[in-house]
């Protein structure tokens, strides 16, 4: 068991919640140890085109870690400009490629 699930399930006993832990609560510490470890910075979600109901599924692709194109997990970046356009359009390194050349 990883150190994260078992921080995670000490403070949902300290919570009440008799140690369990959702999937989705270890999925979204996974998916910050992930940007952590590669040095990204995850799209800002509050900006006014993420309101836009037809950016829900795309919202849900990045809160998985996953690019909202093709739906694959973020991979590592070629340059600090992609990591750049990570930032702001959540598209893995394939995505970007196909999108701008």
């Amino acid at each position: 068991m990883s150190g994260i699930k078992r921080a995670l399930e000490f403070l949902s006993v300290q919570m009440g919640l008799d140690g369990e832990i959702t999937d989705a609560v270890f999925a979204e510490a996974k998916r910050i140890d992930l940007l952590e470890e590669k040095k990204l910075k995850q799209p800002d979600l509050n900006k006014p085109v993420f309101k836009i109901d037809m950016f829900k599924p795309v919202i849900a692709e990045i809160k998985k870690g996953n690019c909202p194109t093709c739906g694959n997990a973020v991979g590592d970046f070629k340059d600090e400009l992609s990591k750049k356009e990570f930032s702001i359009s959540g598209m893995c390194q394939a995505c970007q490629d196909s999108f701008f050349n």
